[in-house]
C-alpha cells in the first residue's frame, strides 16, 4: 500500500501515490504484523509493525532461550557460500512471486546463519542479559570501571572520610 497519497488540488483526483517508509528487519524466526496508519489531515501514512513473539514479557526469565554467537564467524566463508551456494536465479531473480521469492530468500539466509553461525544457549552470566539489548560488554566495562573508582576513591581518607 502507498504510504503517501498526493491529490490534485480542490479535486479528489489522485495526482501520485508512492510507498516512502520501509520496515527491515533480521528478525526471520518471530511473527510480524505489518500496516499503514491513515490520517485524515495528512497526506502521508504512518508505518507499524508488531512483533508478537520478540519481547514476550511472560517468557523473560530467559530459560530456553539461545543466541546466536557472532564474533567466531568467517566472513570470507560466509561470503563465498552466499556467493556461489544458491541458484538466486531460480530462487529468488526469476521467482513470478513476490512472497515466494522473499521466503525463498530468508530460507536461504536462514540457512546460512544456522550454520555459521549457531543458536547456542547462553551462559548463565548472559541470561539476565538477554531482554535488556542495549547491555552491551562495552557498557559492562564502562560500569565496572566506573565501579572501581568508587571504590577507590572511598578508600583514600579525606577530611569527611576517616
Amino acid at each position: 500500500k502507498p504510504t503517501r497519497i498526493q491529490y490534485y488540488k480542490d479535486s479528489l483526483q489522485i495526482r501520485s501515490a508512492t510507498l516512502i517508509d520501509q520496515i527491515m528487519t533480521n528478525l526471520f524466526s518471530y511473527n510480524c504484523k505489518s500496516g499503514n496508519l491513515t490520517y485524515p489531515d495528512s497526506d502521508h501514512s504512518a508505518t507499524f509493525a508488531i512483533f508478537s513473539q520478540y519481547h514476550d514479557t511472560e517468557n523473560s526469565d530467559c530459560v530456553g532461550r539461545k543466541v546466536r554467537i557472532l564474533k567466531n564467524i568467517d566472513k570470507d566463508k560466509l561470503v563465498d557460500e552466499f556467493s556461489n551456494a544458491f541458484n538466486w536465479n531460480t530462487l529468488v531473480y526469476n521467482e513470478p512471486n513476490l512472497d515466494l521469492a522473499a521466503e525463498n530468500l530468508s530460507n536461504c539466509i536462514q540457512t546460512l546463519c544456522d550454520k555459521y553461525a549457531p543458536l547456542k544457549k547462553p551462559s548463565s552470566r548472559k541470561k539476565k542479559y538477554l531482554d535488556k539489548p542495549w547491555i552491551c560488554n562495552k557498557l559492562l566495562e564502562l560500569t565496572r570501571k566506573k565501579n572501581r573508582a568508587y571504590t577507590d576513591k572511598l578508600n583514600i581518607p579525606t577530611a569527611t572520610l576517616r
